[in-house]
């Protein structure tokens, strides 16, 4: 059985992934890859490695036109 934090976790994935969803991930406690959860609604957005720090630079420069 996966085992979930406590702080509203459990409440929190419901309504990310529904509760059916949410369920199966607490009960089978697997490890999911980035693009199955991408397709559960578990993250925004999954990216190849080669990739990821093109996508964190420009989230820096993005907050950095908030912040002004």
């Amino acid at each position: 059985m996966g085992i979930i934090p406590g702080c509203g976790g459990i409440e929190r994935l419901w309504r990310l992934v529904g509760r059916a969803r949410a369920l199966e991930i607490i009960a089978y406690g697997e490890d999911y890859d980035a693009d199955t959860a991408e397709r559960y609604g578990w993250v925004n957005r999954a990216v190849p490695d080669a990739e990821l720090d093109a996508l964190v630079e420009r989230f820096r420069r993005a907050d950095r036109l908030v912040r002004r």
